[in-house]
């Protein structure tokens, strides 16, 4: 029980550090830290934790085993499939930050893994290449923050949501691929990714969450699909080089989403809107 309460600490204490190194503007709070915490005390259970000669540290769970955490110093990791007969379900909360961080570059997870956890990848800022299995339906929070040189993902149709801060501070993604199935697009999801130039919005998507495109810098090209209908504030702020956006007519809320989009232009149903008179396009929601 020692052990495990030893191992509920760190776990905690990796998930305040990447917290707090998550960016300018980024701060959590109390909630945020204390859900945290219980977290990774309910990852501790009874449950034996299986050790691989090549750092892998798996634990049971329900439908399988989940990578509690990796401790190797390979550039590239293969997660297997099968552990000991049972499915690789889920890549645990913090899992990749006992890792050679320096050293980390390639992740591959198997189809069998459904729930990528809270800061699995985070702090890994050498990764440059990890797979999401077609199965996964669950991005948790934090889950790549910080991966500074991750440069592009695909996002399956079998997540449902995008939980915030899920891919915060990716500052090298040049590319996200954001599938039809996905519903939500949570609270600073992808906030200073600062290198992504374009991104599509499925028509799957019905809400895209505050901050959620936040000082994405680079971002010049923006469609977004019939079928959103909530875009909140600062959806897409600070975009400096976005300057023309079509919002579907399905769009019934609109916060002030394009704040400091000096050189934009925002059409919705047939009328277009500038950075001189955008707030007559936000006065049509309140």
């Amino acid at each position: 029980m020692k052990k495990r309460f030893i191992m509920c600490l760190i776990v905690a204490a990796s998930i305040l550090e990447i917290t707090a190194c998550s960016g300018k503007g980024t701060g959590t709070d109390e909630k945020d830290l204390n859900a945290a915490v219980d977290s990774a005390a309910q990852s501790q259970s009874d449950s034996d934790y299986y050790e691989t000669d090549d750092g892998l540290v798996f634990q049971d769970t329900d439908g399988g085993v989940m990578l509690f955490r990796y401790e190797g110093n390979a550039e590239t990791v293969a997660v297997p499939e099968i552990y000991q007969g049972k499915s690789v379900v889920e890549i645990g909360m913090s899992a990749f930050s006992f890792a050679d961080l320096e050293v980390l570059k390639s992740v591959t997870l198997p189809d069998s893994v459904t729930v990528i956890g809270e800061a699995a990848f985070g702090r890994c800022e050498n990764l440059t290449s990890v797979n999401i299995p077609n199965q996964v339906k669950v991005i948790d929070f934090q889950a790549f923050s910080g991966c500074t040189s991750l440069e592009s993902i695909a996002i399956p149709g079998s997540v449902t949501r995008i939980e915030r801060w899920a891919f915060i501070n990716c500052e090298s993604l040049k590319s996200v691929d954001i599938q039809e199935g996905v519903t939500e697009i949570g609270e600073k999801a992808f906030q200073e990714c600062k290198s992504l130039e374009q991104i599509v919005i499925p028509g799957s998507v019905v809400s895209i969450e505050e901050f959620a495109f936040d000082k994405c810098e680079s971002l010049s090209s923006l469609e977004i699909g019939e079928g959103v209908t909530k875009i909140d504030d600062y959806a897409f702020g600070d975009c400096i080089n976005l300057t023309s956006v079509t919002l579907p007519d399905s769009v019934n809320a609109l916060g002030k989403a394009f704040h400091n989009c000096h050189n934009i232009a925002v059409t919705y149903k047939g009328v277009t809107y500038t950075d001189d008179n955008m707030d007559d396009l936000y006065g049509l929601f309140e």
